[in-house]
């Protein structure tokens, strides 16, 4: 292989380093699952990207629901959201969507320590139960602070989540604080894949 390796649909590389890791449910020593796996980061680059793909289950639903509260019928009853012509059936809860970015932000960029300050979000179209959707970030450029003197710990993201189909879900820009990660400069014409937080490096480089 050569740095670029594809599973569940996600295709990444980062400087021709592999990454395959799944870890165990800790909720259920039963089920094997992906689940986030958390890096601490020492540099990033400017226009480095990262993204992962999920479909929200009814089950993913309902639990989010009984922590937050919000039983709101168009989440649960597909008669009551196809009302008004608005959806075509019952949709996700427009928090959970966004919380995939947070996932992003937190794992693997800026990844761990990293702190949301800001997201401007515009909700473009619904993302529907078991609906496959891709959400990514994207680093366009960091600021320094008053108190950070000349380092830069703010650091400001393109963010999107688009459906199966291309189309965008969901769209908007974050700042997140993050003072232990330094900004380097990617050499002109490099292709640096986006990487996803459910798959590590190996020690050593792919063949």
């Amino acid at each position: 292989m050569n740095g670029v390796h594809q599973s569940n649909g996600i295709v990444f590389n980062n400087s021709g380093k592999q990454f395959f890791h799944t870890l165990s449910s800790p909720y259920n020593s039963d089920s094997n699952v992906n689940r986030p796996v958390i890096m601490e980061r020492k540099e990033v680059k400017i226009g480095e990207s990262a993204e992962l793909e999920k479909a929200f289950t009814e089950k993913d639903i309902e639990l989010f629901a009984n922590l937050v509260g919000d039983f709101n019928p168009v989440h649960f009853d597909s008669e009551y959201a196809k009302q008004g012509g608005v959806f075509e059936d019952k949709v996700v809860h427009g928090v959970l969507v966004f919380g995939l970015l947070s996932t992003l932000a937190g794992t693997i960029l800026p990844g761990k320590g990293s702190i949301f300050m800001s997201q401007d979000i515009r909700f473009v179209r619904p993302v529907y139960i078991n609906e496959l959707v891709k959400a990514s970030i994207t680093l366009k450029e960091a600021h320094s602070t008053m108190k950070s003197g000349d380092k830069k710990v703010v650091f400001v993201f393109n963010t999107e989540v688009r459906k199966s189909n291309g189309e965008i879900a969901l769209t908007g820009q974050a700042r997140i604080y993050h003072p232990n990660v330094s900004i380097i400069v990617i050499p002109p014409n490099n292709n640096y894949h986006p990487i996803s937080p459910f798959f590590i490096p190996h020690s050593s480089s792919s063949q």
